[in-house]
């Protein structure tokens, strides 16, 4: 993808984190996370202050938000308000692998500030306090400061549903924005990036900061099954432009992948329980369920989607719908239906409205609630076989 890149340098706004000024004789400070002293140490005479004042031995301007997936992130001004030069060592608290911050380790002379930036894993959770970094300085002699400092990190939740079916290509998208204080929008890029001709790419940006994209926008790419199609993320902050830079890639083969994030909050509707009806019948040679569901925490409840899906024919799978809320019930097959005609034909309306064709089958029947915007949030699955023998219901875990 020659042709992307993230956008340029972006003005930040700061919430000025130093302490206040002190005169320190022969003792020991200690100042917290919240604005007190960590640990300091002087000799008799020496002057020691970490303040908000601006005339404080160490001034620290922590950036609000650091940016995941993006190199050289704004991370911390740090300003020597002392009186002698110090040397000052940052380093990130449980950093992973590929974290890192530049420079880690500088010299200031008295009234010299430095800008440190960081490199932050897409991987490392994120949360409004989820990176932490420590700061020393000292003057090699009488004085010594050590601070620890936390900050925001972004947050992405994705997941890709790959559709496909008889060699056309379709994905959902869905996608939720979290930790962004001031979220401008969401940019994705899918590119087919396989060697052939099919040169197939699309753009899309939503400044919704949670809901769901279907690629394409124009149905489906035909012929294309089997090939790698790369997704590329980026959030973007009013005030801090990009935050997020994020990509991955999936081979269009019907198949979802193991890398997708799980979604919800305190807030989003739960799956209580579900129960199955088996009204099967193995000498008519038909399957026939009946699925009941009970919610809770339904105030940004969307709807409901249980999926049949028999194992052994795939002809017969099927995805039903409800809104209702907070009980309600679904059939299979779906009133009107009777599956996708079979192999060979095969495979119709059974006897007693039921899936014909299909008795003894091992079926898997999910429901799956959704969100106001799409997102989903809370699961179930009930393995059975399509005999008249109606297995355990699902009950949430406490």
């Amino acid at each position: 993808m020659g042709n992307r890149r993230r956008s340029g340098g972006k003005p930040i706004t700061r919430r000025s984190v130093v302490a206040g000024g002190f005169v320190v004789v022969g003792t020991g400070l200690m100042l917290t996370e919240s604005g007190a002293f960590s640990r300091t140490a002087a000799t008799r005479g020496a002057s020691v202050g970490v303040g908000s004042d601006g005339g404080a031995l160490l001034g620290l301007d922590v950036a609000p938000l650091v940016g995941v997936g993006l190199p050289d992130e704004p991370l911390v001004d740090v300003t020597n308000n002392a009186e002698r030069a110090l040397d000052v060592t940052i380093e990130l608290v449980d950093a992973l692998g590929s974290e890192s911050v530049s420079p880690a380790e500088t010299s200031l002379q008295p009234g010299g500030s430095t800008t440190v930036t960081a490199t932050i894993d897409p991987a490392r959770d994120g949360g409004p306090d989820a990176l932490a970094f420590d700061v020393t300085a000292t003057d090699g002699e009488s004085l010594s400061v050590d601070l620890r400092r936390r900050t925001a990190i972004p947050t992405l939740n994705r997941s890709i549903v790959d559709r496909t079916r008889n060699t056309n290509v379709e994905f959902d998208v869905q996608y939720q924005v979290r930790d962004v204080p001031d979220f401008d929008r969401l940019e994705l890029f899918v590119e087919n990036v396989s060697e052939d001709d099919h040169n197939l790419s699309e753009s899309f940006t939503v400044t919704d900061p949670e809901g769901v994209i279907s690629y394409p926008s124009s149905g489906h790419d035909g012929g294309a099954e089997g090939d790698t199609y790369e997704f590329t993320f980026e959030v973007f902050d009013e005030e801090q432009g990009s935050v997020i830079f994020e990509q991955t890639t999936r081979v269009a083969d019907g198949e979802s992948d193991d890398d997708d994030d799980d979604f919800g909050d305190d807030d989003d509707p739960v799956l209580e329980t579900f129960t199955v009806t088996d009204n099967s019948s193995l000498e008519q040679d038909y399957a026939q369920f009946d699925v009941e569901y009970e919610l809770s925490n339904t105030e940004n409840f969307g709807w409901v989607e249980v999926t049949f899906d028999n194992q052994n024919h795939s002809w017969s799978d099927q995805t039903v719908t409800s809104e209702d809320e907070p009980t309600g019930s679904v059939s299979y097959p779906e009133s009107g239906g009777g599956g996708g005609g079979g192999q060979g034909g095969g495979g119709g309306q059974g006897g007693g409205g039921g899936q014909g064709g299909t008795s003894g089958d091992p079926y898997e029947i999910t429901v799956e609630v959704l969100t106001e915007s799409g997102i989903p949030v809370d699961s179930g699955t009930v393995t059975t076989v399509a005999d008249g023998e109606d297995p355990p219901p699902y009950v949430r875990e406490e």
